[in-house]
């Protein structure tokens, strides 16, 4: 069987691991936030960006298990 790699926008559901995935060691190393992100702070972030018409939150999975995120915005020229 082949493997496939699906992409799909990003929901409420979604904030458990996209928070632990931000607060890993190595995420954290390489952001420019190195300090831990809490709870409520990643609830407020995560809201606010799926509010966001001029920004899209895709999370890609194989298999049915989140591998990876991909976040594209809408640049306006002005």
């Amino acid at each position: 069987m082949k493997d496939t790699l699906v992409l799909r926008a990003v929901t409420a559901k979604d904030a458990d691991f996209l928070l632990d995935w931000r607060n890993d060691l190595d995420t954290r190393t390489l952001s420019h936030n190195t300090s831990k992100v809490t709870q409520e702070e990643h609830s407020a972030w995560l809201s606010k960006t799926l509010d966001n018409i001029d920004q899209n939150l895709i999370v890609a999975e194989e298999h049915g298990i989140p591998v990876g995120t991909i976040r594209a915005d809408l640049l306006k020229e002005g």
